[in-house]
């Protein structure tokens, strides 16, 4: 058997498999010690067969819930490649068929068919669809709807407040015992900026085109409708649903969310600035 651990939000991850990982460009910042006590030990093995597609299934970007376990296939009409079973204790099951030509032992495979945010849950931590940036030691999170400008905003901030981007697509948020932190993860779309390094969070800011820059504090009312699209949330999944919910009022009531209404210059990064740390 095979062991590579990984440390993702704070998280040591040891996969157990039954050939050697190929590790792909996303994880490499998050390989750890295997010497580390693991937290979650995800079993990795290939199997002659595997059980058939649960008639009351949910379907989802080409996997099937039930319960506790995931199918993954290519699409409904086929059958699965490999089956996620994710146990009592924490750990996760994950059997696949090596003849299917599914590369789950590759990590950019792998990562994908674990969910994240069926883990992270597990330790206080949801998945945000954000850029994450870091500036004098604290981090921001631009958080809105795909095409709204969370990129451009963050590299703005690189290029006139010498920010530092962790992730220009997602970001874990997760509770620790000096309050919630943002951390980067080995998935970020596009964007392609994989770090392993975490800040304590000064703001989410919800982006919105505007033709002026302004900024103010939201609600908490006006919070949850616009920030619950952009958590990564298994919503068909009541259990899920109901933790995942209580885990967002309290990250509601511990950090503050901000509008700014932008244009993509270097004044919308001066606004947001006076806001957040000039008051």
């Amino acid at each position: 058997m095979f062991r590579r651990s990984f440390c993702i939000a704070g998280v040591t991850v040891q996969i157990v498999s039954d050939r050697e990982l190929e590790i792909t460009e996303e994880a490499l910042p998050f390989l750890c010690d295997a010497a580390e006590a693991a937290e979650t030990t995800v079993y990795l093995h290939a199997v002659d067969a595997l059980p058939k597609l649960p008639d009351n299934g949910i379907w989802d970007s080409g996997r099937c819930f039930i319960g506790d376990t995931v199918y993954l296939c290519n699409g409904k009409a086929h059958p699965p490649y490999a089956t996620v079973s994710y146990l009592e204790n924490r750990d996760i099951c994950i059997d696949y068929l090596p003849q299917s030509g599914a590369a789950v032992w590759k990590t950019s495979a792998l990562i994908s068919s674990l969910g994240l945010e069926r883990m992270l849950l597990d330790y206080d931590a949801l998945i945000l669809h954000a850029s994450f940036v870091t500036w004098k030691h604290s981090g921001i999170l631009f958080t809105a709807p795909s095409g709204t400008g969370k990129s451009t905003q963050a590299e703005l901030w690189r290029k006139y407040a010498g920010a530092d981007i962790l992730n220009g697509d997602r970001a874990c948020i997760r509770k620790t015992a000096e309050g919630y932190r943002a951390y980067g993860i080995p998935y970020a779309g596009s964007s392609y900026i994989y770090r392993n390094e975490s800040a304590p969070i000064k703001a989410i800011v919800v982006l919105r085109q505007a033709k002026d820059n302004r900024v103010r504090r939201m609600e908490k009312g006006e919070c949850l409708s616009r920030l619950l699209p952009e958590f990564s949330m298994h919503r068909w999944n009541a259990a899920f649903m109901n933790r995942a919910l209580d885990r967002i009022a309290d990250i509601l009531e511990l950090v503050p969310v901000y509008q700014l209404e932008c244009l993509p210059n270097a004044d919308a990064v001066a606004v947001l600035q006076a806001a957040l740390y000039e008051r």
